[in-house]
């Protein structure tokens, strides 16, 4: 309505406002970070080739924080300070091999492991923070394929990162009024194939493609809350696509280029139970590029020239939900892709 009022709530003062500082923290340090790492190549013949690395790190964290929980009227000069005394130790390295079988065709592998604590800022809490080591192993092996009219690779590649953390405002399924906070610690898990290659059939013209078939899921996501053990390992990871795929396709001559972009995405889950889910979409853009010189540069372009419709992100309070039917038919806030907009833009470099 015009002029609306401010509903004002019991526990507000005259103002409207409550809970003054429930939401304050503090901390307060240094860090230093002292790191050694050395790399190397090595050809071993014409065919085999190696490139490694080590990475060695000592970081160090000192300060101090407030244990004091998070109570309305928080007050700094009676907070409970925690001294902050941390000596982290990590390390990474990686390790790539190629080895051709012939002058155009060959194998690759590669292998990186990488680990981390976390900073400072893990101490913007009201509670002991984790600083477990995260660990980061990723392997891939594929082939490759190189000459004048094609540039290809194509691989598979696993990967895993233990220690995760998130918080979710969970909302109890059988009371909606009823919404806690937790914090839970999870693994993420994936086994993926991609191939990307560049095509260039006769001189001007390119055709870019980007293929990408993946299964990142949780592990270890497990959390007690309203009573009841919850178990997520093996679910979906929300908001991203199982299927990732990318065509470009362009045409050069003199100083003009035509070219055009379409991404797909398969559908993206919405909520941790992988019973609500965005629909797969199709993002597209092209446009036409004119070098008038090599100081000024044209170009018009259009955004989703198909005039597509999609969305992405997660639902709020739908955590913990088996049945998404209450859902159907529902507006709901989120991301979407950009509509249908032409631009027009002109790049001067000195």
């Amino acid at each position: 309505e015009d002029q609306p009022q401010h509903l004002l709530q019991a526990k507000a003062d005259k103002y409207g406002y409550y809970n003054y500082n429930v939401g304050s923290a503090y901390y307060d340090g240094h860090e230093n970070e002292l790191s050694i790492y050395g790399n190397d190549k090595w050809r071993v013949n014409r065919s085999l080739n190696f490139n490694y690395g080590l990475y060695l790190r000592n970081h160090t964290i000192r300060g101090e924080y407030t244990l004091t929980p998070r109570t309305p009227g928080f007050d700094l000069q009676n907070a409970q300070l925690s001294k902050i005394d941390d000596n982290l130790y990590n390390i990474a390295g990686f390790m790539d091999v190629t080895y051709n079988i012939t002058k155009e065709f060959g194998i690759l592998g590669n292998f990186q492991y990488s680990e981390t604590n976390g900073g400072l800022e893990n101490y913007n809490l009201a509670a002991v923070p984790n600083m477990k080591k995260q660990k980061i192993p990723v392997g891939a092996l594929g082939i490759f394929w190189n000459n004048k009219y094609i540039q290809l690779i194509s691989q598979i590649t696993y990967l895993h990162k233990n220690n995760y953390l998130t918080r979710y405002n969970m909302v109890n399924p059988d009371n909606s009024s009823d919404v806690r906070n937790v914090s839970i610690y999870y693994n993420i898990q994936t086994l993926g194939w991609t191939t990307d290659f560049v095509l260039t059939p006769f001189k001007g013209a390119q055709l870019h493609y980007l293929i990408t078939l993946q299964n990142p899921q949780y592990k270890d996501f497990k959390f007690n809350i309203f009573g009841q053990d919850y178990d997520y390992s093996d679910k979906n990871v929300l908001q991203v696509s199982k299927t990732l795929m990318e065509i470009d396709p362009s045409y050069s001559f003199g100083k003009w280029k035509v070219w055009a972009s379409f991404r797909y995405y398969s559908k993206q889950f919405a909520n941790l139970t992988n019973v609500l889910y965005f629909a797969p979409h199709w993002e597209t853009f092209g446009g036409v590029n004119f070098n008038y010189n090599k100081h000024i540069r044209f170009q018009a372009s259009v955004i989703n020239f198909l005039n597509q419709r999609g969305a992405s992100g997660s639902i709020n309070g739908a955590e913990l939900i088996t049945d998404p039917t209450p859902y159907y038919g529902n507006l709901m806030t989120g991301s979407y892709i950009m509509p249908l907009t032409f631009k027009f833009s002109t790049s001067i470099n000195f």
